[in-house]
């Protein structure tokens, strides 16, 4: 009798990781493909892959939104939208798998669900900035739309909620939003043009 192939045996840890080196190789020994581009474009996720789940997130120690939102404006909003996908789906099995890293690792489904339709957000507000706006007022306005869209999706959605339901200290979620902005901001403005620029000619 022909063994029935469940879910779980395709979406085990080592099945995704041939998935993910297949990919690369195609990628890399593919003519028509910039492979250089296309790798570090993969780097860069693994990057934001980890630093959203970094335990230092928790006091907005983190450059995952610095790193994302160059994918999202400077390549496409739909290759950023992949990328919030694809890590939180990374991010979700990560969280339920033990790792050498967990330590300094914020394991949790729910936090991945919430940052996965967060980032999802900033890539289709950044879509839609750039049919109305254009490329060229945005970036004119980096900072403004960069600090806005953090403002309008973590901020407002996620910080001032824990404040109002009370599942939050209010120092820590002042200290979070202080730390988180003065970070961000400080990013934006040191090497945003630059990351950006270097980002829109990768791929």
């Amino acid at each position: 009798m022909k063994k029935q192939v469940k879910l779980s045996d395709v979406a085990k840890p080592g099945a995704v990781l041939a998935g993910v080196v297949i990919v690369l190789v195609v990628l890399l020994f593919t003519p028509a493909v910039n492979a250089m581009g296309w790798l570090s474009l993969i780097l860069l996720s693994i990057a934001i892959l980890f630093s959203r789940m970094f335990v230092g997130t928790e006091y907005g120690i983190s450059v995952a939104y610095f790193l994302f939102f160059g994918i999202a404006f400077g390549i496409n909003w739909w290759v950023g939208l992949l990328v919030a996908v694809l890590t939180g789906v990374a991010q979700s099995l990560l969280s339920t798998r033990e790792t050498p890293i967990d330590f300094c690792l914020r394991k949790d489904v729910g936090t991945a669900v919430r940052q996965t339709i967060r980032f999802g957000l900033v890539s289709v507000a950044l879509g839609v900035m750039g049919w109305f706006m254009g490329p060229g007022w945005m970036m004119q306005n980096l900072i403004l739309v960069y600090l806005g869209l953090l403002v309008v999706f973590w901020v407002i959605l996620y910080d001032v909620p824990r404040l109002v339901l009370g599942t939050a200290p209010v120092w820590k979620v002042v200290a979070l939003v202080t730390m988180s902005l003065l970070i961000n901001w400080k990013l934006i403005e040191i090497f945003g043009m630059r990351y950006i620029g270097w980002l829109a000619g990768l791929v």
